[in-house]
């Protein structure tokens, strides 16, 4: 409840009438397409890049519409108090079950790492990152748990396999994570083998085994998609100029020292798996380390911020920093006192905490899309769907920046995210004059950066031209072109301008604009999604996580999310993914996920059953 907590008040203290973050507007309008035309829609829905080969986020979010009736733009409000609680709850099981953290370390590790920087900055934008972190966190457990030679091997390649779906290059990273976990086990599997035990039973072939079936679990992941992949190839300078925006925010001196505060507090005890646990941590924050030398020295097209945002061993690393000062202080005699004096330490780093998230959240919640765009895109694409349109729909835009191509970016995606599922596809957009629209050309106007953006822009609509299209003018996004003093032109609605179509019968009604959404709101959409996932994973969790109630409720959402993502891409790529359908998709998920531990039990009572058929025989 306190994750919940700590994000709505986050969500609520802005006010926002639309959720923030520069990428939000894409993954509003790919989950819309995928809600409403199926997964099969996705490949070939947009002229730049529609991130077909990474489905599970538009994936999730239509099956959240279709149970609970949440909106993808709600879900954007809701997403990171959700994740923030699947996050801390999967940190918390693996600081107890792997770490061997004391269990009131569970509510510590499950607040630090939940609400820590590296989430609330995902949070603000980066969705599919935020849904991919909790997953990758149970596959972490679970990989250390197969290193110790416990049955996890059905869980991680869950985990890896939803995660390939959701975003299979960081995925990728992770297992590469865990190939260097495999390597620096040797010296210890060495001695292991040379004591006597069998070769299959080391961390280090236990691992590489491991990594080996989360290739190849990727790659099918991968080649059930059949299409193209599509890796990050941003401009290296864009790439830095991100960097630059998030690296401030993330407080590393505060961060950083609190993480290396970490590396000693889990060094002891000197258990096996601890201190394998340790190294994992150590390696995936050094993940970041590595990204950021890459794209600044060896100039490589790294997306360094999202590497450090997928960090989560720094979080986890200063977790245990603060657990291991709770322990120590927890030692002072009187017991009482200890215990108050630890208590205290773990209340100001949570404080401590949630200011700094505070800061970076007020910060990066500045980057959001125009709510008047929604509302004019949304008259347009009512209209539209009413007309039964099967044309292209051209969007005259003319953003006033200094940055054409970003602003256009932005435009792409709230128009799109405004209009019905059947139109997405349909809706494209040119920058410049309508009349050099009209007379089948780029604009000539403005300055180099603007007349490379419209000519890249136009190559795209080019084709499109001798389709009949139909050409729209939202006031929104052409500030200095008033759509009602366009000659030639019909006012569909206020702010909205048909240059080129049907024929218009009245003006109409602009939609009403979103509203901020209560606390109430908020907190009502997180507890409905967060059920979702508990009801799909809980049976899975119980069959497949090795460990007891704790460890296994901790990591219940995440594997429900993981199930959710993997049947519903699954479901997609048999055309079994119609809106109906979903409900009984997930349905079907949970009642599958008890079918292991029913079978432990019915064999359970059979084995109990068997001496006394033998002594009545």
């Amino acid at each position: 409840m306190s994750l919940t907590g700590a994000f709505v008040s986050l969500a609520a203290a802005e006010d926002l009438l639309a959720p923030p973050g520069f990428d939000t507007p894409k993954y509003v309008w790919r989950a819309n397409l995928v809600a409403g035309q199926g997964l099969d829609a996705l490949e070939g829905s947009s002229p730049y890049r529609e991130h077909a080969d990474r489905p599970g986020y538009p994936v999730l979010a239509a099956f959240v519409r279709a149970t609970t009736g949440i909106t993808a733009f709600d879900l954007a409000f809701a997403l990171p108090a959700v994740m923030g609680v699947v996050i801390g709850l999967a940190a918390g099981a693996l600081a107890v079950r792997v770490l061997g953290e004391p269990r009131w370390a569970f509510a510590v590790y499950g607040f630090l790492v939940g609400a820590s920087l590296n989430v609330v900055l995902t949070a603000s934008g980066l969705l599919d990152n935020l849904v991919l972190d909790g997953v990758i966190l149970a596959a972490a457990a679970g990989a250390l748990l197969v290193s110790a030679g416990e049955r996890a091997v059905a869980m991680t390649l869950l985990a890896v396999a939803a995660g390939a779906l959701i975003h299979w290059p960081l995925t990728a990273v992770f297992v590469a994570v865990l190939a260097a976990l495999a390597a620096a086990t040797l010296p210890s599997s060495v001695v292991a083998l040379r004591r006597g035990s069998p070769l299959l039973r080391t961390p280090a072939v236990r691992l590489g085994m491991l990594v080996a079936a989360s290739g190849a679990v990727i790659g099918g992941s991968v080649a059930l998609l059949s299409v193209p992949l599509q890796p990050p190839r941003t401009s290296l300078r864009s790439f830095l100029r991100k960097l630059g925006r998030f690296v401030p925010r993330y407080h590393l001196p505060v961060l950083g020292t609190a993480a290396a505060l970490g590396i000693p507090a889990l060094a002891l005890p000197r258990e096996p798996l601890r201190r394998r646990g340790l190294a994992l941590l150590v390696l995936w924050g050094l993940t970041a380390a590595v990204a950021v030398p890459a794209l600044l020295v060896l100039e490589r097209e790294v997306p360094a911020h999202r590497l450090l945002g997928f960090a989560l061993g720094i979080p986890l690393l200063a977790a245990a920093a603060v657990t291991g000062a709770g322990r120590l202080l927890a030692m002072v005699p009187p017991r009482a006192v200890g215990a108050g004096l630890a208590a205290v330490a773990v209340l100001v780093a949570g404080a401590v905490a949630f200011r700094l998230d505070r800061a970076s959240w007020e910060d990066r919640a500045r980057v959001k899309f125009p709510v008047d765009g929604v509302v004019q895109a949304g008259a347009a694409g009512r209209w539209l769907s009413e007309a039964g349109n099967r044309r292209p729909v051209i969007f005259v835009v003319n953003p006033p920046t200094g940055r054409p191509a970003q602003a256009t970016t932005v435009a792409f995606g709230v128009i799109r995210s405004a209009l019905p599922s059947d139109q997405i596809a349909l809706a494209h957009v040119y920058v410049g004059h309508p009349d050099d629209l009209a007379a089948g050309r780029p604009s000539a106007e403005g300055d180099r950066s603007w007349r490379k953006t419209s000519a890249r822009h136009f190559e795209i609509v080019r084709p499109l031209l001798d389709r009949d299209p139909v050409v729209l003018l939202l006031a929104a996004f052409n500030p200095s072109l008033p759509p009602d003093d366009r000659p030639g032109g019909e006012v569909l609605a206020p702010g909205v301008a048909v240059l080129r179509g049907p024929p218009v019968a009245g003006v109409e009604r602009l939609p009403a604009p979103p509203a901020p959404p209560s606390v109430g709101d908020l907190v009502a959409r997180t507890a409905a999604v967060l059920a979702l996932l508990t009801i799909v994973g809980l049976g899975w969790s119980f069959g497949l996580v090795p460990g007891g109630a704790l460890t296994r409720l901790g990591l219940t959402p995440a594997l429900g999310l993981s199930v959710v993502v993997v049947a519903g891409t699954l479901a997609g790529r048999l055309s079994l993914d119609a809106p109906g359908a979903r409900p009984w998709i997930a349905a079907a998920a949970a009642v599958l996920g008890w079918a292991l531990p029913a079978l432990r039990w019915w064999r359970g009572r059979r084995a109990e059953a068997a001496p006394a058929v033998g002594e009545a025989a």
